[in-house]
C-alpha cells in the first residue's frame, strides 16, 4: 500500500479513538511527516526508538514519554532530535558506501565479507544485504536520488543486481546464489562479471586490497560518522552510538562498539587513516570536526560520556 494511502487510513482510525497511539517501525521514514500526515502529531511514536536510536519524541510530549519509558525499560539510554532514519541507518549508509567504493576499486564482495567476519562481525555487509533484501536499499536510493550530492561518488553495482530482480535470499540470488532455499549462499561468478563491467563503465582500474585495509576503511567510515552523529546531537553520547551497531548489526561486543574501539586504537591513528583515504575521495572522507578536535586535544570519546553523565545527573 502506498505510504500516503496507508497513513490516511491510519488517520481515519485514530480519529475515532482519541486515546489511540501509533508506533511505526520503518526506520527510513521521517516520523514528523508521518505524524502530520495522520493529523495527530501528539500520538505518533517509533517502535524502533528503544532498539535503534531513533530520536523522534520532540514531535510531542506524549509520544516522548512513551518512547522514553520504552528506552529506559530496555536500558538503551536517551536520544534526541528528529531526522530521517535511525542512528543505525546513518552508520549503515556510510559504511556501505565505503564498502561499495572498495568493491568497485578492486575488492570482491566476498573478500569484504570475509574481512569483516574475521574482525568479529557475524556476517559481512553483502551477506547482510542479501538477508535484508536488496530491494529495500534500492527503494531508499531511488527515494533520495533527487537530493543526492552530484559530486559524491555513486557506485551502481547494487542497482544492476536489483534491476535483474536479484534481491538476495528472498529471490534466491543477490550477491550470493542460494540453491533450493539455502540460507547460506555461494559466490556468484555472474556477480563478479557485473562488477567487472561496472568498473569499466566507471573508468576504474581495479587494485588489490588486503583484509587489513578493508577493515581499516570500514571502521574509519563508521567511526567518523559516529562522531558526526554525536556532534549533531542525534545521539547525546558516544556510548549511545556504540550500543546501536552492537545490538543492531552484530559489532563484536568484546571490541566495545566503534567509538570505544577508536578510543582503544587512538583517535589520532583513526584520523591519520581518514586523512590518507581522503587523498582519493576528499568529499566522502571529510574528517568529523569532533574527531579532529578530540585528537588535537589528546582527548577521547569516553571523556564525552563522562561529561554527558555529569550534565544530566
Amino acid at each position: 500500500m502506498p505510504e500516503i494511502e496507508l497513513t490516511s487510513s491510519i488517520g481515519t482510525v485514530t480519529a475515532r479513538r482519541p486515546d489511540a497511539r501509533r508506533a511505526e517501525n520503518v526506520g527510513a521514514l521521517s516520523l514528523s511527516s508521518w505524524a502530520h500526515t495522520i493529523g495527530s502529531p501528539t500520538r505518533a511514536g517509533n517502535a524502533n526508538t528503544a532498539l535503534s536510536g531513533r530520536s523522534n519524541w520532540s514531535c510531542s510530549n506524549c509520544s516522548g514519554v512513551m518512547a522514553l519509558e520504552c528506552a529506559h525499560s530496555r536500558g538503551t539510554g536517551r536520544i534526541e532530535k528528529v531526522y530521517d532514519g535511525l542512528i543505525a541507518n546513518r552508520l549503515l549508509s556510510v559504511y556501505r558506501q565505503c564498502a561499495e567504493a572498495m568493491m568497485e576499486d578492486g575488492a570482491s564482495p566476498y573478500q569484504i565479507d570475509q574481512a569483516i567476519r574475521e574482525f568479529g562481525f557475524p556476517m559481512g555487509p553483502y551477506q547482510m544485504a542479501d538477508l535484508a533484501g536488496g530491494d529495500i536499499g534500492w527503494a531508499t536510493r531511488k527515494r533520495r536520488a533527487a537530493t543526492r550530492n552530484p559530486d559524491s561518488r555513486y557506485v551502481q553495482i547494487a542497482d544492476r543486481l536489483c534491476e535483474r530482480g536479484w534481491f538476495g535470499q528472498k529471490s534466491g540470488r543477490g550477491y550470493y546464489i542460494y540453491q533450493q532455499g539455502a540460507r547460506i549462499g555461494s559466490p556468484d561468478p555472474d556477480v563478479e562479471s557485473i562488477i567487472d563491467a561496472e568498473r569499466i563503465r566507471a573508468g576504474v582500474t581495479p587494485r588489490k586490497f588486503s583484509n587489513e585495509e578493508i577493515v581499516r576503511r570500514y571502521l574509519a567510515a563508521m567511526i567518523n560518522e559516529g562522531a558526526n552523529v554525536v556532534l549533531e546531537r542525534i545521539a547525546p553520547r558516544p556510548l549511545d552510538v556504540d550500543v546501536v551497531p552492537m545490538f543492531g548489526y552484530g559489532f563484536p561486543r568484546y571490541r566495545g562498539g566503534p567509538m570505544k574501539f577508536s578510543d582503544m586504537t587512538g583517535l589520532r591513528n583513526i584520523l591519520v587513516d581518514i586523512e590518507e583515504f581522503a587523498m582519493s575521495d576528499a568529499l566522502f572522507w571529510k574528517p568529523s570536526p569532533l574527531l579532529v578536535d578530540l585528537a588535537a586535544r589528546g582527548a577521547d570519546f569516553d571523556s564525552l560520556n563522562q561529561f554527558a553523565e555529569t550534565r544530566h545527573a
